[in-house]
């Protein structure tokens, strides 16, 4: 049964690591003279990188100021970050990024910085952690830590930091509520077909208010939106489509899509593919359009409270349209419903992609001052 529920406070990590970086400086003239210190060697070692072409404006082999950021932070305190912050926008080739992109990749070295000192000043409270294999194996983790959450996040804010257009996003809006419709009558079609299943109910703490378990509803639809937009289409897709096209590497997001959605039917998933890829097919589509997984993000985001919500009040998940199951074709033989079915489905996916094909046109017509430097992860 799944259940909505709000993170307890007390002791765990995230909320060590709020606590300690934002603790109120005892001594303020000595902490902005540490913060002035972790600025400087952080833009100095960025500059050593460049001149000894370790780094770029974009990407580098080796990023050093990430080690003097871990290693000053780990001796001196996390509340030191701004440091490493005012250090990193200070390093950024502005002529070259976009802000967007820029500010996405300053927030992903920072969370890497922070976040590698943290788990090694944990590992210093039981001494030097280089002088014991277990400590050892803590730094490892704790740099394979930092630069995994500095990995997602630096590409992934280069591809979303393409820069769309009022025109550009009133027309991803468009094409998406258009490829929403051609999946509502994909599910139409298929419910004729195949029994879909049912769906555990979504339940809330008891005592909870209901406008507590709405917005822990809505929090939880936009973190799935965002992650799962970065991830599949963000992430995967761009490599995918680049090598072998767009429609495999949307066949391959639906199918990974689909399989990572298995804990809602357990006992269905191959029966469920063919949704997961449609669904993939609406967002990867509307993600290689618009040039930018912006608007996917979004509509993914919205569709999910609508999808959750709707799963709360009635208890019956997206893919059933109606209360009760729609009747088989192996039953009726093909009816009148079958054919408006299929007759709407044709129809809206033929306007779906002649809205996909014309955002599209439009996106690459966009001006070079307005895209990105990057089109994506490498």
């Amino acid at each position: 049964m799944t259940g909505l529920s709000a993170a307890a406070p007390g002791g765990d990590a995230p909320s060590i690591v709020v606590r300690e970086a934002f603790a109120r400086p005892v001594d303020l003239p000595r902490w902005f003279g540490g913060v002035a210190l972790l600025a400087g060697l952080y833009y100095g070692s960025a500059k050593v990188g460049f001149a000894l072409e370790f780094s770029g404006p974009v990407a580098a082999v080796v990023w050093l100021p990430i080690g003097v950021a871990v290693a000053f932070l780990a001796l001196f305190g996390l509340s030191l970050w701004p440091g490493a912050l005012l250090g990193d926008l200070l390093a950024n080739n502005y002529t070259v990024l976009h802000a967007g992109g820029a500010a996405g990749q300053t927030f992903g070295n920072l969370l890497e910085a922070v976040l590698a000192a943290f788990i090694v000043r944990r590992l210093m409270r039981a001494g030097a952690p280089l002088n014991r294999t277990s400590g050892v194996a803590g730094v490892v983790l704790a740099c394979a830590a930092g630069t995994a959450l500095s990995a997602v996040i630096g590409p992934l804010s280069l591809y979303a930091s393409n820069a769309l257009s009022g025109q550009a996003w009133g027309a991803s809006l468009l094409a998406g509520m258009l490829g929403f419709a051609a999946l509502f009558a994909f599910l139409a079609v298929m419910a004729r077909l195949v029994p879909l299943p049912a769906s555990a109910a979504l339940t809330t703490p008891e005592g909870m208010p209901r406008i507590t378990a709405f917005l822990l509803l809505t929090m939880s639809s936009i973190v799935a939106g965002v992650t799962e937009e970065s991830a599949f289409r963000g992430y995967m897709q761009g490599p995918v489509e680049r090598r072998y096209g767009l429609l495999p590497a949307i066949l391959v997001n639906g199918i990974a899509f689909g399989l990572l959605h298995f804990p809602n039917h357990p006992g269905d998933v191959l029966l469920m593919l063919p949704y997961y890829i449609a669904v993939s097919a609406v967002y990867g589509g509307l993600t290689w359009a618009a040039n930018s997984i912006l608007p996917a993000l979004v509509m993914h985001s919205g569709g999910d409270v609508w999808s959750l919500g709707r799963l709360w009040l009635t208890g019956r998940p997206e893919w059933q349209l109606s209360s009760a199951p729609a009747p088989l074709v192996s039953e009726t033989g093909i009816d009148a419903g079958l054919l408006v079915a299929v007759g709407a489905l044709g129809g809206l996916t033929a306007l779906t992609i002649w809205a996909y094909a014309s955002l599209h046109r439009l996106s690459s017509n966009l001006p070079a001052s307005a895209r990105s430097a990057s089109a994506g992860p490498p």
